[in-house]
């Protein structure tokens, strides 16, 4: 279907059926980009800091265990230090521990980056649409067509 309009002295002819259906499938992509973007975010945060601070929280069990019970480690001192009498005894064990964050890992950028490109994406199409209804008259009802289109 195609409408014909006389604007700024010249003809311009609009092909409402392709502009329908840019206008639904830009849409329906833009939607489908942000669940994307939503399942990558949730994906970070449950795989990458969740993981890291699971494993920190290993690390940090770990040697509470090794400062609380010094004496079962005293075999393993044994096979690097060479005691004269056998008799040696560990009586503590202090860890000085430094967590480092994760660096080159964090994501909050890019993904904001992305979620901006969806809303520039949905800023466009309405902007299309927008410029579309304008060129026509109220009584063609294009902005009829484009809620329409839109419910599909």
């Amino acid at each position: 279907m195609v409408y014909t309009t006389d604007s700024g002295g010249k003809e311009i002819r609009v092909n409402i059926s392709a502009s329908l259906r840019m206008y639904t499938d830009g849409k329906s992509l833009l939607e489908e980009k942000k669940d994307e973007i939503g399942k990558l975010d949730l994906a970070w945060n449950t795989e990458i800091l969740q993981c890291f601070e699971d494993e920190k929280r290993k690390v940090v069990h770990k040697i509470s265990e090794i400062e609380g019970s010094p004496g079962s480690y005293r075999s393993l001192l044994r096979k690097h230090v060479y005691f004269s009498r056998l008799d040696k005894t560990v009586r503590g064990i202090q860890v000085h521990d430094v967590f480092y964050p994760l660096t080159n890992a964090d994501l909050d950028t890019e993904i904001t980056s992305l979620r901006e490109s969806v809303e520039e994406g949905f800023t466009y199409i309405e902007n299309y649409r927008k410029a579309i209804e304008a060129l026509f008259d109220k009584d063609d009802h294009i902005a009829t067509l484009f809620d329409l289109a839109g419910r599909l």
